[in-house]
């Protein structure tokens, strides 16, 4: 597993780098994630170029990448950046609302992958626990095919109901667990993920 990446300071605010080409987006973000995660530093890049530039002086904890941008097309600057940023978070921001994408970016090294026809609540829940101290370094290098791996066949049962937009009634009523047992399921799945929340999970998952 890859060292994760540490701020000389920790008490410093953790550095956020935006790489996204329609300035409209781009400042949007800007105020968004400005507003909710004070004190937080926030860095920006109209291109890949720029982005690989900016990252050639620091490290950020999080980048949040577009993935079709006027010089990189399709999954190029998403291979680029991990190469760059091997301890960096990398949440996939796209345009296409194709799930199919979710799995192939996440095993190229993407943490989460994100739809802008979401709601940006999804991504403000996402960005929390990578830009709290402790928790980039413990998520932002999982491998999610990897922890797959790792569950016993049970949980697997639970987390494919789970990212299936299941409740924990009907995951209990498919599986004949008892809802008590599937909660403790699904606090264990959360924990194994090193997220907070089901909507976190899902947005990890690109569901």
């Amino acid at each position: 597993m890859t060292a994760a990446f540490k701020r000389a300071d920790p008490t410093a605010a953790p550095v956020l780098l935006i790489v996204e080409d329609h300035s409209l987006v781009r400042e949007s973000l800007l105020d968004l994630l400005g507003q909710h995660f004070a004190p937080i530093t926030l860095w920006e890049a109209d291109s890949l170029a720029q982005a690989l530039d900016r990252v050639s002086v620091a490290v950020p904890e999080v980048i949040l990448l577009d993935l079709n941008l006027h010089d990189a097309s399709g999954l190029m600057a998403l291979g680029r950046m991990r190469d760059r940023c091997p301890t960096s978070a990398i949440v996939v921001l796209s345009g296409t609302a194709d799930q199919s994408l979710a799995p192939l970016v996440l095993a190229m090294g993407a943490d989460a992958c994100i739809f802008k026809t979401g709601r940006r609540q999804v991504l403000l829940e996402v960005l929390a626990p990578l830009l709290r101290d402790g928790d980039a370094s413990h998520r932002a290098r999982r491998s999610l095919q990897g922890e797959r791996r790792s569950l016993t066949p049970q949980q697997l049962t639970v987390l494919d109901l789970l990212l299936a937009g299941r409740s924990n009634k009907e995951i209990a009523r498919h599986t004949g667990l008892a809802q008590g047992t599937v909660r403790n399921y699904v606090s264990a799945l959360l924990g194994i993920f090193g997220v907070d929340t089901r909507s976190q999970l899902l947005a990890l998952f690109g569901s």
